[in-house]
This record gives C-alpha cells, sequence and structure tokens, in this order.
C-alpha cells in the first residue's frame, strides 16, 4: 500500500510534441516519473531518454495486494462494529468520485473483461476501435483510476480504524 500512496492518478492532455505512439492512447494513467520513484522495473525510457513508458500490466498486482489488503483491514472493522453494536461505523460522506466511477464501471459479478459500451458511457475516451475494427477497452487507463480509488478507500479504512475523538 505503501508505494501505491506515492503515485497518483491523473488525466492529461497529450503535448503537441509528445510521440504520435502516444497520442493514440488516452491522456488517463499516471505520471511515469512517480512510477519510475516506487517501481523503476516498470518504466522503459525511449532511445534519446527524453520520454519514459509506463508498463501498466506490472501495476495490477500491487493494486490487486492493495484490494486485498483493503477488504482484509474493511472485514475486521465491521466485526469489530458489529460486536460493539454500532450502527454507525465511521464517516462515509466526502468525496469519492474515484471510487465510485470505478465501482460503475466494473458492473456486476466478477469479469475478466468490460463491456466498452458499458465504459464509454462513463469513460468515452478509454474506448477505441482496435486492428480488427472491434470496440475495445484500453486498459491502461484505468489503472490510475484504479490507483486513486484503492487510495480513497484506505484513507476512509484507516478513519475507520483511528480510535475515536473524545
Amino acid at each position: 500500500m505503501g508505494r501505491l500512496r506515492r503515485i497518483r492518478g491523473v488525466v492529461w492532455e497529450w503535448r503537441e510534441h509528445a510521440p504520435e505512439q502516444a497520442k493514440e492512447q488516452p491522456g488517463m494513467g499516471v505520471i511515469a516519473q512517480e512510477v519510475q520513484a516506487v517501481f523503476p522495473d516498470l518504466i522503459e525510457p525511449d532511445e534519446s531518454g527524453s520520454h519514459l513508458t509506463v508498463e501498466y500490466d506490472g501495476l495490477v498486482p500491487p493494486l490487486m495486494a492493495a484490494v486485498k489488503e483493503l477488504n482484509g483491514r474493511l472485514g475486521a472493522l465491521e466485526e469489530r462494529s458489529a460486536e460493539m453494536g454500532d450502527e454507525e461505523s465511521g464517516d462515509r460522506s466526502g468525496k469519492q468520485e474515484a471510487t465510485e466511477l470505478v465501482s460503475r464501471a466494473a458492473g456486476e459479478g466478477v469479469r475478466t473483461t468490460l463491456d466498452p459500451d458499458e465504459i464509454e458511457k462513463l469513460f468515452p475516451q478509454l474506448v477505441t476501435v482496435d486492428e480488427e475494427g472491434e470496440r475495445v477497452v484500453v486498459y491502461e487507463g484505468l489503472v490510475g483510476l484504479l490507483i486513486e480509488s484503492v487510495k480513497e478507500l484506505d484513507s476512509r479504512v484507516a478513519a475507520l480504524e483511528a480510535p475515536p475523538e473524545r
């Protein structure tokens, strides 16, 4: 979790001088320099060393581990809350945009792919057409959203874990 806290999910406009290959992707993801600071093996510089590319697939295992950790922490909090008979287990208000959007995009049930039509409703820039003319989801853009969601959930769980102020 600690390393993921140091990475931001961001949205950007591509600069005019950005490589053409990069411009084919949506301006959503993470900052390569932030990833390089905590996961240097997931960064590939170009020939000149002036542009860095993130290997987004490599961020999936740390995100999965973070979800597993958060799920365990949340389960322990829910168990403790049930033992104490609390109706209210913490402040659920506040900014939850990333988590809510990701939850809506995920839909119902466990899947290994996402429906481009559903994703396009929330994130039109994350749907493109591949070489075969099929509409596909650009998963790389979702990694930044997932990072922000994990950080938001971590913050909310940490607030629930904190002893109550008197």
